[in-house]
């Protein structure tokens, strides 16, 4: 059994209701479908972000959607399926709602060694807007990739990995001290 249907099956989807105008029962096979994605683009027209936001205000389903996706990213996922999930748990963790997205900063906080591996792996070293979702007092890793600006402040050492552009991961330090030399304070 993989972590991300175990993180699904702890919540009773029906009770939330979607950004669809829907129950979000039906988000519990999407999540799993996300992670059994092989390319970005099947993982994208899942439209998991249509469900759990409209534009930048969370729907109920956000603070467990986030937690699904911490644990989707604990397993084996395709580059485009981690991709579509570090994307959608940067808007997550950066809402109009500041409860939710202190919600969901804290579920991602839990994980943050995952978004360290995704960090140094390559996956998640550039962004289309250089977004910080931890608040004052964080830290965001933001890069760029070749055709693009590079980041202001310092490019993770690894490269790229095929397929994945414009991620972001963007980590929360403070209660955990403070992260490695390679990321550098604002």
């Amino acid at each position: 059994m993989r972590l991300v249907d175990v993180e699904v099956g702890r919540y009773d989807w029906s009770a939330f209701e979607c950004g669809c105008g829907k129950s979000a029962a039906h988000l519990a096979d999407d999540l799993r479908l996300l992670a059994e994605a092989q390319s970005r683009e099947e993982a994208g027209a899942l439209r998991i972000d249509d469900h759990a936001l409209i534009q930048s205000f969370p729907q109920e389903s956000a603070v467990p959607v986030t937690s699904v996706l911490m644990a989707a990213l604990a397993g084996d996922l395709s580059n485009g399926a981690r991709f579509i999930c570090l994307d959608l748990l940067g808007r997550l963790v950066d809402t109009d709602d500041e409860d939710s997205a202190q919600a969901c900063q804290a579920i991602a906080c839990q994980g943050l060694w995952l978004l360290y591996r995704d960090l140094w792996s390559g996956i998640s070293r550039s962004s289309p807007d250089c977004r910080s979702c931890a608040g004052p007092g964080s830290h965001a890793v933001r890069c760029g990739t070749s055709g693009s600006a590079a980041c202001p402040e310092r490019e993770p050492p690894s490269p790229v990995a095929p397929g994945v552009e414009n991620a972001v991961v963007e980590i929360r330090a403070g209660q955990f001290g403070r992260p490695t030399g390679e990321l550098l304070e604002r």
